[in-house]
């Protein structure tokens, strides 16, 4: 799933489907498939099943696009921050520390076994918020992240995490559902791609034509023309 606007309503018209050239052109439109070359990846990594599989969509990406992967686990505590008291980093046992770097580093030896780069940090605080951070501090040019985190509480469509960096990164977000959900092969056979002509949406279609490219997959683009409005009655 990319990040984008998608509209909801009623089926119309078959989908397009394109194959992903240098430039795809639709009804009359070029969508030109070059974008920024994705040199740094950004990959969230909490221990659960669905972060697990989105390592293996960001490792083939990061292949595919000879990039490297900044490997982060942001640990939670269950410290309220007291003023006076020192910061949530400075409480954390050493040694907590030190295993969660060593299980986050093991989480990615297929990346470093492929020849990609790995940088493996581990920080303190509340995971949205430090994800965010960190991609604007490493100038990530894609988050891969898993739907669902290994928390209880979950919202219904994506977890709480995950949605709030969704709306609020600064860079595409591929988000990938656990093994047990997913219907995607890598590399990826098919790709659909979801447009409403909104500059997010056509910053979404150029990153799609790129993966398409990359992958050698074909790309339906689709449009949804939402009704406002019921259909009326029959007549009596």
């Amino acid at each position: 799933r990319l990040r984008g606007d998608a509209l909801q309503g009623k089926a119309g018209p078959p989908a397009h489907e394109i194959s992903s050239p240098s430039a795809c052109r639709v009804d009359s439109c070029e969508v030109n498939a070059s974008m920024a070359p994705i040199t740094r990846i950004l990959s969230p990594v909490d221990f659960s099943e669905a972060s697990q599989h989105a390592i293996e969509h960001a490792i083939v990406i990061a292949r595919w696009y000879k990039a490297s992967i900044t490997a982060l686990h942001v640990y939670n505590p269950a410290f309220v921050p007291i003023p006076g008291l020192p910061a949530l980093e400075s409480r954390v046992p050493e040694p907590e520390l030190k295993r969660l770097q060593v299980e986050t580093t093991r989480c990615f030896k297929n990346a470093v076994a492929s020849g990609v780069g790995v940088d493996v940090i581990v920080e303190v605080g509340q995971p949205a918020a430090q994800i965010l951070k960190r991609s604007d501090a490493a100038h990530s040019d894609l988050i891969v992240m898993g739907t669902h985190g290994a928390g209880g509480f979950e919202h219904l469509l994506l977890g709480s995490v995950t949605e709030k960096v969704l709306r609020r990164a600064h860079c595409p977000v591929l988000t990938v559902p656990p093994h047990a959900q997913a219907t995607s092969t890598l590399p990826f056979r098919r790709l659909l791609c979801a447009v409403d002509f909104s500059d997010s949406s056509l910053r979404g279609l150029n990153f799609a034509c790129s993966i398409a490219r990359e992958s050698k997959a074909p790309l339906t683009l689709l449009h949804v023309v939402e009704w406002p409005w019921h259909e009326p009655p029959p007549p009596v």
